[in-house]
């Protein structure tokens, strides 16, 4: 069974995502691609259709489409068959290596797989505000000195995927917080049966550079 990559993007043009599709063709992967496409330009569509992406075509959005993306994933993941999916941002990721023989190697025996910012949620007030804002002051404080993991790179097999992405919106969808996905994938990590059966990876192994984070 083959791997599956899905790339999440809205409001974007070919030359926006052209890196992120480039570079997973150069980086030796041979699996199947998908796009969750909100507002995208046609000619990226077409563009990408000619690479033979499956294309989600959203029409509208039912929260903001950074929440609404794991809600799609998740749907996805009804119609796609796959050993590991590899969900990714697309604007600001590039491939450096093949995502499907790191997984190989270093998935077992985990089921997901999350890459560290290398910062506690307290050291950053995006995080730390971010966390008080979507799930109150207990949850922050529970919080504080926990890892951030991002959310715009993570992997797994499939029914681990598709069950944490709906998870992770429902937490999200209702919430009044304006950017609540990251806090909620952060917080479901490490909660009872998801922490059991996550990698936690840290830049060091080879996952994900989360290079803004370092360039701070």
């Amino acid at each position: 069974m083959k791997d599956l990559v899905v790339g999440a993007m809205a409001n974007y043009s070919w030359e926006e995502i052209e890196p992120w599709v480039v570079s997973l063709e150069e980086s030796g992967y041979t699996g199947q691609k998908a796009a969750i496409a909100y507002n995208v330009t046609s000619d990226a569509i077409e563009r990408l259709v000619a690479r033979d992406f499956f294309i989600n075509h959203v029409t509208r959005q039912r929260r903001v489409i950074h929440v609404d993306r794991f809600f799609y994933l998740w749907e996805i993941l009804h119609e796609i068959e796959a050993r590991y999916v590899i969900a990714t941002d697309t604007r600001d990721l590039i491939f450096q290596t093949n995502p499907s023989a790191w997984l190989e190697k270093y998935l077992p025996p985990f089921r997901l797989n999350v890459g560290s910012e290398c910062i506690a949620h307290k050291d950053q007030a995006f995080n730390d505000e971010g966390m008080l804002a979507t799930f109150g002051p207990e949850v922050c404080a529970w919080m504080k000195e926990k890892l951030v993991y991002n959310a715009g790179s993570f992997a797994g097999e499939a029914s681990a995927i598709r069950d944490l992405s709906l998870n992770i919106y429902l937490l999200c969808h209702q919430n009044a917080y304006c950017n609540p996905d990251q806090f909620a994938l952060n917080l479901l990590i490490n909660l009872s049966p998801w922490k059991e059966i996550t990698r936690f990876s840290s830049m060091a192994d080879g996952w994900a550079c989360q290079g803004a984070i370092v360039a701070n």
